[in-house]
């Protein structure tokens, strides 16, 4: 049997999460032989002995690559929400796993696997560098030409992707990745930037239910057919924990559809020596985030009204919701402005 090889790129801070997602892979994924390898700079005892204790369960190797962080120096972060230097470390996988290692999975580790990952791993990538989906961020203007990013090109996310190591040693990947981190500029996505910046030309796209982000509201318009559309709604394969909305963080959640993968994160965690973690309390929780709520309440009454009535009906309801949420966040945007008029 082939070994599939996974990694994953941690501190202390993800070392629970890391744990809950090597869980759901193993639960479902249970034909498969895995090889895990685990980059970090700094993870304490207790940390790597859990995830050794979980891996070993399953009679998987894990594997720790201690990464020299000098050797991302100079790497740029944005000032908003900056992350840990630890979302750089997977621009290096080419030079730490061993030459015998042509291709890795990688996992961000906020996801959870739901489903058979075999059909991703055997994707041909030759002359490719990755396989990865569509991101759901919007490009603006800015953030395209500083990738040299043309109009008619898409912008993949790095939070999920199966790479070519040996594509990436043959072009001397790393060191235009490294170059790319060390640019100055405006910061928008890390090490996804130094990626698409040097992939754009040499990346396959794979379906939206490979990296479903949750509890994002994604238009129909990102699927380039129903079948895409049906897997993603009915059997994603990989949830992806969207922005600070994870299932460790205390949030007052709507919905049925938007507890479903957070009750799934809990069931996972409690096979793990986390079990019985509990969500922490956000100190910071400002009115986006109720915001948010009440946009993927009311996506969510319109997801289940569509079964019943045509999309323009439920426009004109969306419509009528939103327009208190509408006043709501507008109305001090122009008093402001006659203020200082």
């Amino acid at each position: 049997m082939e070994t599939l090889h996974v990694a994953c790129s941690i501190d202390d801070n993800y070392a629970q999460h890391c744990c809950v997602m090597l869980c759901s892979l193993f639960e479902n994924n249970k034909q498969a032989k895995f090889r895990i390898h685990i980059l970090t700079d700094s993870l304490n005892k207790k940390s790597r002995e859990d995830l050794v204790k979980l891996v070993g369960s399953y009679g998987i190797k894990c594997c720790f690559y201690d990464v020299d962080p000098k050797k991302l120096d100079g790497v740029k972060f944005r000032k908003h929400r900056p992350l840990t230097v630890a979302a750089y470390y997977r621009i290096l996988l080419s030079s730490l796993l061993d030459e015998s290692i042509d291709k890795v999975l990688y996992f961000d580790s906020d996801t959870l696997i739901l489903g058979d990952i075999t059909p991703i791993y055997n994707i041909d990538l030759t002359g490719y560098a990755l396989a990865a989906t569509n991101d759901i961020a919007t490009i603006v203007d800015e953030h395209r030409f500083q990738l040299s990013l043309s109009y008619n090109k898409p912008y993949f996310c790095s939070g999920v992707m199966l790479i070519n190591l040996d594509f990436w040693r043959k072009n001397e990947s790393e060191a235009k990745l490294i170059a790319f981190a060390k640019k100055e500029r405006h910061v928008f996505f890390h090490d996804q930037d130094a990626l698409n910046a040097v992939f754009k030309d040499n990346w396959f796209m794979i379906p939206p239910k490979w990296n479903k982000f949750y509890p994002y509201i994604y238009d129909n318009s990102y699927f380039n057919s129903s079948t895409n559309l049906l897997e993603f709604e009915k059997k994603p394969v990989v949830i992806h924990f969207f922005s600070i909305y994870k299932p460790w963080n205390k949030i007052s959640w709507i919905g049925f559809r938007w507890s479903k993968y957070r009750n799934l994160y809990f069931k996972y965690l409690d096979m793990t020596p986390w079990k019985g973690a509990k969500p922490k309390v956000l100190n910071d929780l400002k009115y986006g985030v109720y915001k948010y709520l009440i946009l993927i309440s009311i996506h969510s009454i319109k997801k289940e009204i569509l079964d019943f009535y045509s999309f323009k009906f439920v426009k004109q309801i969306e419509n009528l919701l939103l327009l208190p949420v509408r006043i709501c966040f507008q109305v001090p945007y122009h008093l402001k402005r006659i203020i200082k008029k």
